[in-house]
């Protein structure tokens, strides 16, 4: 039987209390604080990494390209804020910009291949990153050049 007064509400209702939320949005934004630095480092790190592993592509394909019979014709020129890879049997350039804040440490180098696979022009390029700098090398005889971190 039901009046027409008023009931009043189950006073048994669960759910969370503002204290609660609060401490909850603390973990949370501590947690972002504290894992965020560390995500970017990976990310440049892993930037780095990716960005070395085109480049070793390219100098493969002037090497390969030399070998094939396009000697001199296919090259690399690193500038300062980029590197291009002029590939002759596509008749191709392709410019791969440096990541923002790198730099090519002296001056402007081109770098060929001859028929045999050696390196026409050996030599050091030195590229500054934000925290590290790497050697390019280019060594006399057979190879194409390795990347070393100093």
């Amino acid at each position: 039987m039901k009046t027409g007064k008023f009931q009043p509400h189950n006073r048994n209702i669960s759910g969370f209390t503002l204290i609660e939320l609060l401490i909850l949005l603390a973990i949370v934004s501590l947690t972002l604080t504290i894992t965020t630095p560390i995500a970017l480092s990976i990310y440049k790190s892993q930037h780095e990494k990716h960005f070395f592993h085109v480049m070793n592509s390219d100098i493969l394909l002037i090497q390969n390209i030399a070998v094939g019979g396009a000697s001199q014709k296919s090259k690399l020129v690193f500038q300062k804020d980029q590197y291009t890879v002029i590939n002759s049997i596509e008749q191709r350039v392709e410019t791969r910009s440096y990541p923002s804040g790198w730099k090519l440490n002296g001056q402007n180098r081109t770098i060929y291949f001859k028929k045999n696979g050696t390196i026409g022009a050996p030599g050091t390029i030195v590229i500054h990153t934000d925290k590290n700098n790497y050697k390019v090398i280019f060594p006399l005889g057979k190879g194409r050049g390795y990347v070393e971190k100093q």
